[in-house]
C-alpha cells in the first residue's frame, strides 16, 4: 500500500467506523462490511487521483454518501420480487412470500405514516414524501418519483417536520 493512502486511512478510520455503526441498521451488511466498503471506495478514489487536495471532512462526506447508497442498493437487491412469486402459483398468499423483517418494516412504516398523517394532518403528497424519506430515498429520487423538483421535496419535508414538531 502507498504511504499516502495509509496516512489517509489512519486519519479517517475512527470516524469511518462511527459512520458504519450508525448506518448498520439501514442494511443487511454489518459494521465491518460497511467499513471495508468505505475503505474500498477510498482506495478507488485514491487510485483514480480524486483524493488529491481534498480535506478529511470532504472524504468522510463522500464515504457517508457512498455507504448510504450502498446500504439502500443492498436492500433493493435482497427484496423478493413479488410478481415472480405470484406467477409461480404455489398456493401461498403473496404476503407470506416476503421475509418476516420486510413484512414488519412495511407494517411499521405504514402504521407510522398513517398515524402521523391523521394526527399531523398530512396531505397525500406529504405522506408519500415522508414514507419515501423513511425508506432512505434522497430528495432527488423522491422528486423523480413524484414528478416534482428536489427543492419542492425539501419544502414538503420541512412542512412535515413542522407539523410533527407541533405534535410533540
Amino acid at each position: 500500500m502507498n504511504e499516502e493512502y495509509e496516512k489517509i486511512i489512519v486519519q479517517i478510520l475512527p470516524t469511518l467506523k462511527r459512520i458504519a455503526f450508525r448506518l448498520r441498521t439501514w442494511s443487511f451488511l454489518d459494521e465491518d462490511d460497511l467499513v471495508q466498503e468505505g475503505m474500498n471506495y477510498l482506495w478507488d478514489e485514491y487510485i483514480n487521483g480524486r483524493l488529491n487536495g481534498k480535506n478529511t471532512s470532504y472524504l468522510l462526506q463522500g464515504c457517508f454518501f457512498h455507504l448510504r447508497n450502498c446500504c439502500r442498493k443492498t436492500k433493493e437487491k435482497l427484496v423478493i420480487n413479488r410478481n415472480s412469486l405470484n406467477e409461480a402459483d404455489n398456493g401461498f398468499d403473496s404476503d407470506y412470500s416476503k421475509e418476516p423483517a420486510a413484512i414488519t418494516d412495511e407494517l411499521s412504516l405504514e402504521a407510522l405514516s398513517d398515524s402521523l398523517a391523521q394526527s399531523a394532518q398530512l396531505n397525500e403528497t406529504e405522506k408519500r414524501v415522508f414514507v419515501l424519506s423513511l425508506e432512505g430515498y434522497t430528495a432527488r429520487e423522491i422528486g423523480k418519483q413524484l414528478g416534482v423538483s428536489h427543492v419542492w421535496v425539501l419544502r414538503i419535508k420541512n412542512r412535515v417536520k413542522e407539523k410533527c414538531r407541533d405534535l410533540f
